[in-house]
């Protein structure tokens, strides 16, 4: 009886595994060619201007430390009980920041957490909140980043210890505390017949120093 017990258990516990390892896996998505700025609007930036600056992309993705860094380029630096935790380059640079990442890639970074590579991002990052930012938004912040000056700067590396440094613990956190998905407007928070505007229902509150991107 013990030994079929303990079996049962064995058991559950490698399915349990496994079906964490799928629900945890994400397959890497194709790198593109930096697209031409000609390629957006003026409108469609401008409005991306908008949402990054709702977003507070440039506070939280420049670096001010060690006399500072050229803006977007990343390197900014958090500490945590933890260790330090540094933002990644969002410039279009293809091999630094993000000029190979197609808009779908971008999309799932935003609504899932997860990087072009398939990499669960630290929720520092605010995906929770970016996750309910509509296809347009996503849409016009992908053009006004991608028509940004290109750095090649690379970024130090994270701080956090083994284990914590595991991005599949981010897989985890997701599992207990994310729930991915658009924003609905709420009727109950009409006032005068218009909506409360969707930047404050998908934005971070907090101030920009305390949630940098990774």
């Amino acid at each position: 009886m013990i030994k079929r017990l303990l079996a049962g258990a064995v058991g559950a516990g490698v399915l349990g595994g496994l079906g964490f390892l799928y629900y945890a896996w994400y397959p890497p998505i194709a790198t593109i060619q930096p697209p031409a700025a000609s390629s957006f609007s003026a409108e469609q930036i401008d409005r991306g201007r908008i949402v990054a600056a709702e977003g507070y992309c440039a506070e939280c993705h420049t670096r001010t430390d060690n006399g500072g860094g050229p803006e977007l380029a990343g390197d900014y630096k958090m500490e945590t009980p933890f260790g330090a935790i540094y933002s990644s380059n969002i410039t279009p640079d293809p091999e630094m920041g993000i000029g190979a990442w197609s808009e779908e890639a971008l999309r799932r970074s935003l609504r899932y957490g997860v990087s072009r590579q398939g990499v669960h991002l630290i929720p520092a990052f605010p995906y929770d909140h970016f996750t309910k930012m509509t296809d347009q938004d996503i849409s016009d912040l992908y053009a006004y980043l991608m028509t940004r000056p290109a750095v090649h700067m690379a970024r130090r590396p994270n701080e956090l210890p083994f284990p914590l440094s595991l991005r599949i613990f981010q897989a985890g956190w997701k599992l207990m505390f994310f729930t991915p998905g658009v924003y609905k407007p709420d009727p109950s928070m009409m006032r005068c017949g218009t909506v409360v505007p969707i930047w404050r229902k998908a934005m971070p509150i907090a101030a920009p120093v305390i949630r940098p991107a990774t």
